[in-house]
């Protein structure tokens, strides 16, 4: 039972990252941005490494501002998510 309260806690920090991941990447899969990027190849992939590199935003400004749920946290999810996210693509060559 103890084990099981700091563990939920964790994932409803994690959880933001997940769900930017899932719905960019299926924002860019569909082609709501202006243009699709290969479809659903790959998926997979982008969601671990933009729920990754997301996760370790978030972990990262919890220990810089010593609080969860700050809005200078989630927008920086939201750039690491972006940037991931054009890295993953390779947007830099289109």
């Amino acid at each position: 039972m103890l084990l099981g309260v700091p563990l939920f806690h964790l994932l409803n920090l994690l959880a933001p990252a997940l769900g930017v991941a899932l719905l960019l990447v299926l924002a860019t899969s569909l082609g709501v941005m202006g243009r699709r990027w290969r479809g659903f190849e790959g998926w997979l992939g982008r969601v671990g490494w933009i729920t990754l590199t997301g996760s370790l935003c978030l972990l990262g400004c919890l220990g810089w501002l010593g609080r969860d749920g700050k809005m200078l946290a989630y927008g920086l999810l939201v750039i690491t998510a972006a940037l991931t996210q054009a890295v993953c693509l390779k947007m830099w060559r289109r």
